[in-house]
């Protein structure tokens, strides 16, 4: 395991808006020593992940885009013995990071 930690990637989108049934899909790139991510949803709903070779992909229902605005959740990141070691929000569109904390702020697609 290198000495870098965390999640270097999330890119997320909302599908179903015309369907009447918004649902955010949510793609994670982590480092080698996560074991789980978890996206806590606007709106309530949750999902969770084992990555498989460094990705993870969760989705859950959000509320319409108007109440949601560019907000879809926050992920948290954790490693084999169930710490949290990384934990930011998940903006729409996609995001990119460095850091063992998650912090994207990547832009804001439209629609």
């Amino acid at each position: 395991t290198s000495g870098h930690s965390g999640v270097t990637s999330v890119s997320a989108s909302v599908l179903g808006v015309s369907e009447g049934d918004p649902t955010a899909v949510v793609v994670v790139s982590t480092s080698n020593d996560i074991a789980r991510v978890q996206v806590q949803f606007v709106g309530g709903a949750t999902d969770q992940m084992t990555p498989v070779r460094g990705w993870a992909v969760v989705a859950g229902r959000v509320p319409s885009a108007d109440q949601t605005g560019t907000h879809l959740g926050v992920l948290t990141a954790y490693d084999s013995m169930g710490t949290q070691v990384a934990r930011g929000p998940v903006p729409l569109g996609f995001g990119c990071s460095s850091s063992p904390g998650i912090r994207v702020s990547g832009h804001h697609g439209s629609g």
